[in-house]
């Protein structure tokens, strides 16, 4: 049951399914009261139920209740609205979050290793204010003072360092910790003062930079004069850090601590201390190996060694393996989750969720553009089975899905890969087939065919004509006029003919074409590798010619040079000037950009020129994708029905980030960036900025950049733009809205666009997960597995041609490649993957 919770825990879900948040909620309990007093009046209202089961389980948590609100000593635990007040804290602490402060404390004290646990609850059930009690609760005593053993050091991500000292003053009295530092090396704080302080808090690179680690130059040495004698001199250049004594040592967001071997794994690892603990709401992503290093951390068996706890903890297959690492996580860890319940009714009951996938259909341009672009990665993959080469070019292929995953979002994500990966020949034939389209008659705006907004703009247009008001297609749209119409011709302008030209390949030789041709169905060949086929076809006795690549009937051929048939802009320079791009400055554009948010920020991207130029060349449109058009669409109806909510945008890339902005200026909503190339100052800016401006109403933020450790209870609503690869992550980043502190109801959106890269992650988060429950349940969890293998790399590309020993031949399309109509959707095989997302 452990390791089930652990890898399969979903709150949101819980929410919704569980029977358990059907129990009517507990009356109100008000003021400050004897304990008795409030124990009555808690214990009068348990709800009543016929099962033994239940009955037995109130029971003990009435024992267990009382036993807690007593260990901390007398007076030191009182009775106030329902909840408890540990002494020297000023927030009060839910039931859950007062049994989690005991077992913390009986931890520390214990007279059985170790001295300290992994607090693994789930995301949003308080895990900071339970280490506060703790740390409240079992302060340095004298002789630990005498010792010069007083202050907790306490390990964050950088970006979440402000928040733990907001939620340090505001959960604790001034007096409790009176001392509090912000520790960096480059703030040459002594030794001495950092002793003297009660807390220390810090970043994981800064712990990391102050412990010895060979990098080449040491390996080199170490290989001359030995292991030992480097490290005897190494020991040597120990930071402070290293050198104290600390009295207690606090990991949050442990699962930075996961790579066993790793150098922040390693220096954290050897910091001293009295007491250590890990919090982490993910302790597991993908193996159970994830769970040695914060045991060995924790320092929970002395012996055990990698090979040891491979050995005897991590086979699944073997009933021992099982019993025994449920033995020991049940006494070095406590977790619970948001369907876990006290006195017969959840620990915390949030206003309920509300999870939407929103569907969204390629326009009938982004279709065209996608096609080619997976197409062509697809031939490469192809050319790599072929030649028995595909594991050792595994990176290229990451890098290729990365780019039809970024293509789902917005074509000027495509900008690189269209300069470095697009030959001529698609190039002109995507220029055709935008300019057949471009032509069609009675041509709706961007926005109808993206089906977004459809019924809102039909609903104004009648309206309108009822009253006698004229409005335009893009009227209803919202203030700005993005969604309009798409124009992807001037990027198309852009691109260096000489360069796609050095690209193209022969279909027959698949090398770069001599005395290149083109039939009139569009395809390059070397002139004589076509003169040889037509030939052979000749004497074979066919009366009629067909191309070698498509094999439709053609007729003429023409010569094909560089430089015909674009017309290209000069304008090479007009980024370079307005962005720095060295790395680590201060980047900036230029003055007239229209991405800057409230602080006059905006994230830096080193390959996107053509979204700068959007913002000033009018023959130059930000063209939108159905993506980013159904995000509109979403926003303008959310601000409609509720003004004064709040929302979260995840976006993982950057230029993705900077068109949301666009979007938001154009529309007049406040918004701020949070990315990974802000400085933590913007950051610590942006979070207080976006909790406290009413006027600020959207965060634009990375998938892990604002879904690691932040807590956003005062935003509802939460936009996710980009699948990741494991649903956990996800799960974290919507945790962050979904959490206590939370008062309204909460409506999380995924956008996922049909017959594409999305729905085939998609579904393999569904068969992960499926695969994970079943692995757990009949004992096969393989632990050998890597997180993301050949075969499911590749099944990311479309549908796997095998043979008969299962090895892949070649990858082919997946979905019905029809023309696409306007106002409709391609079809496909997402029929499946609608119907799980229905069941989970």
């Amino acid at each position: 049951m452990i390791l089930e919770d652990l890898m399969m825990n979903d709150p949101i879900q819980d929410r919704i399914m569980n029977s358990i948040f059907d129990v009517e909620p507990a009356p109100e309990i008000t003021g400050s009261m004897p304990k008795e007093t409030q124990f009555q009046q808690l214990f009068a209202n348990v709800p009543e139920t016929s099962d033994y089961a239940s009955k037995k389980a109130a029971k003990d948590d009435k024992k267990k209740l009382r036993e807690a609100s007593k260990s901390f000593g007398y007076a030191q635990c009182k009775a106030q609205d329902g909840k408890w007040l540990i002494k020297g804290m000023s927030s009060t602490l839910y039931h859950h979050q007062l049994l989690g402060a005991q077992w913390m404390v009986q931890r520390e004290l214990s007279s059985q290793p170790p001295n300290g646990g992994l607090l693994a609850d789930s995301m949003g059930l308080g895990k900071t204010v339970q280490m506060l009690a703790c740390m409240a609760g079992n302060p340095p005593g004298k002789e630990d003072l005498r010792r010069g053993t007083k202050a907790t050091l306490i390990i964050v991500p950088a970006g979440v360092i402000d928040q733990w000292l907001d939620e340090i003053r505001h959960h604790t009295e001034p007096q409790m910790f009176p001392k509090i530092i912000h520790y960096k090396s480059s703030s040459k704080i002594p030794k001495s003062v950092l002793e003297d302080v009660d807390i220390v808090v810090t970043s994981y690179n800064e712990v990391m930079k102050q412990f010895p680690y060979p990098d080449a130059k040491a390996r080199a040495i170490i290989q001359e004069v030995g292991y030992k004698k480097w490290w005897s001199e190494a020991i040597q250049n120990l930071g402070d850090l290293h050198l104290i004594q600390w009295f207690r040592v606090v990991l949050d967001e442990a699962q930075a601590i996961k790579n066993n071997s790793a150098r922040t794994s390693l220096a954290c690892q050897n910091l001293k201390s009295v007491y250590r603990w890990c919090l982490t709401g993910t302790p597991l992503l993908n193996r159970l190996e994830e769970l040695f290093p914060y045991l060995r951390f924790l320092k929970a068996n002395y012996t055990m060694d990698w090979a040891t706890f491979q050995r005897y903890f991590c086979d699944v297959n073997a009933e021992e393996s099982y019993s025994r690492i449920s033995t020991l996580l049940s006494y070095t860890m406590m977790r619970r989750t948001m369907k876990t319940s006290i006195l017969n009714r959840p620990i915390i009951t949030l206003p309920k969720p509300h999870p939407e996938i929103v569907y969204v259909n390629f326009s009938a341009e982004e279709q065209i553009i996608y096609r080619i672009t997976e197409n062509r990665f697809r031939n490469n993959l192809n050319a790599f089975f072929a030649k028995g080469e595909a594991r050792r070019n595994y990176g290229i292929f990451m890098v290729q899905l990365l780019r039809l995953r970024q293509c789902t979002g917005h074509p000027f994500m495509l900008e690189r890969t269209i300069k470095e990966s697009w030959t001529l020949e698609d190039v002109t034939e995507l220029q055709d087939k935008l300019a057949k389209l471009s032509n069609h008659e009675n041509r709706k705006p961007f926005y109808e065919q993206c089906k977004a907004w459809v019924e809102q703009s039909e609903r104004h247009r009648q309206n309108a004509h009822d009253t006698g008001e004229e409005v335009g297609f893009a009227a209803p749209f919202g203030r700005g006029d993005y969604g309009a119409n798409f124009d992807f011709a001037p990027a198309l302008d852009n691109l260096d003919e000489k360069d796609l030209f050095a690209r193209v390949v022969c279909c027959v030789c698949t090398d770069v074409p001599v005395g290149a041709v083109k039939t009139d169905c569009g395809h390059i060949f070397c002139e004589e590798c076509l003169s040889a086929f037509m030939a052979d076809r000749v004497n074979n006795g066919h009366d009629y010619m067909c191309c070698p690549s498509c094999d439709r009937v053609f007729t003429t051929t023409v010569r094909v040079h560089a430089g015909e048939g674009l017309r290209i802009s000069d304008d090479d320079d007009y980024d370079r000037h307005s962005v720095s791009s060295k790395k680590g400055s201060k980047h900036s554009y230029s003055a007239n950009s229209k991405g800057r948010d409230a602080l006059g920020f905006e994230p830096f991207t080193a390959d996107s020129t053509w979204v700068t130029k959007s913002d000033n060349n009018p023959d130059f449109p930000l063209t939108p994708s159905s993506k980013t058009t159904a995000l509109k669409s979403i926003l303008l109806r959310g601000f409609v029905d509720a003004p004064f909510d709040k929302v979260v945008i995840y976006a993982q890339f950057r230029t993705l980030s900077r068109i949301i902005g666009r979007i938001c200026e154009s529309e007049g909503w406040g918004f701020l960036y949070l990315t990974g190339d802000s400085t933590l100052e913007h950051r610590t800016k942006a979070i207080r900025r976006f909790r406290d401006d009413p006027n600020i109403k959207i965060l634009i933020a990375g998938l892990k950049c604002g879904g690691l450790g932040l807590n956003f209870p005062w935003a509802n609503r939460c936009i996710s733009l980009d699948l990741w690869w494991n649903h956990a992550v996800e799960q974290q980043a919507f945790g962050r809205i979904f959490r206590i502190g939370q008062e309204k109801e909460t409506y999380m959106t995924r956008l996922v666009v049909r017959n594409s890269v999305d729905m085939r992650m998609m579904s393999m988060q569904l068969h992960k997960l499926q695969n994970l429950e079943r692995a757990m349940r009949d004992g096969e969890y393989n632990r050998e597995q890597p997180n993301l293998s050949l075969k499911q790399l590749a099944n990311l590309f479309g549908f796997l041609k095998t043979d008969a020993d299962d090895n892949i031949v070649s990858v082919e399309a997946d979905y019905d490649d029809d023309p696409v109509q306007e106002g409709e959707g391609s079809g496909g095989y997402q029929g499946e993957v609608d119907h799980m997302m229905e069941e989970m």
